[in-house]
């Protein structure tokens, strides 16, 4: 049902753009219609060009978040069962958090250059925070009683992140998987700006660079099915992993 209305809107959506480009005689300066940009992708395709962009951008997409959620998840949990790193750690983090990631772009040139190494970190950049802090959140809000038996049973430290922190925290580690892959799609298109030959992102930089309203819609709706597809990746993860967290 939520599907059908998903594809109902969209055709509404992409008629109603259709229909105003073609009656109203704006300029294709300005705006085409999605039937135009459906076919500079197709053509995109033909040459084979989109696939090599396509996967360089899902190969960059996928380093970055991948990066991000190995270091992140395991620090949001040690964190979140630890007073004493919330307490040393805590402060840093949400004034990291706090300021804003293209900040950081400027140093991480210098340090690494206009390498695939510095596309990678930024997009790992943009995620990493976001995932950590729900991991570690959802860390703290996990029932105090579990923790408590646990203890009772004598549980190391060990045993009770494997037994009950990570089991009890897998709805909040997918559900941060969620957010900082959306944020990782962002990192992508600028990453992409930086040194990069082929991708999505710079595709649709280039197309923006030489006025190409067309070429930027169909960069964008690329990087829109990317973000998707992403999403309901994560969604159909969480929905077999953590069935009780059931996105609604």
């Amino acid at each position: 049902m939520r599907r059908g209305a998903f594809w109902v809107s969209l055709v509404i959506v992409l008629g109603g753009w259709e229909a105003y480009v073609r009656l109203s005689g704006i300029s294709p300066f300005f705006l085409v219609p999605p039937s135009v940009v459906v076919e500079r992708l197709g053509r995109w395709l033909g040459t084979g060009q989109l696939l090599v962009d396509l996967g360089a951008s899902v190969l960059l997409l996928v380093a970055g978040l991948g990066l991000a959620a190995a270091v992140a998840i395991p620090a949001g949990l040690s964190i979140g069962v630890s007073r004493s790193l919330a307490d040393a750690l805590g402060p840093y983090l949400l004034l990291a958090y706090a300021t804003p990631a293209p900040v950081l772009l400027p140093m991480l040139l210098m340090w690494f250059g206009f390498t695939a190494l510095t596309r990678v970190l930024i997009v790992a950049m943009f995620a990493f925070l976001p995932i950590l802090l729900n991991v570690w959140w959802g860390v703290r809000g996990l029932d105090a009683s579990w923790l408590r038996v646990a203890r009772v049973f004598c549980a190391s430290r060990r045993e009770l992140v494997l037994r009950v922190v990570l089991p009890g925290s897998v709805g909040s580690v997918l559900a941060s998987l969620r957010i900082g892959g959306g944020l990782a799609l962002i990192g992508l298109f600028v990453a992409e700006t930086y040194g990069a030959r082929h991708g999505v992102g710079y595709q649709t930089i280039i197309g923006a660079k030489r006025m190409d309203i067309t070429g930027v819609l169909a960069g964008l709706s690329l990087l829109g099915a990317l973000g998707v597809t992403l999403e309901q990746g994560l969604v159909a993860a969480e929905r077999a992993l953590a069935p009780w967290r059931a996105v609604r």
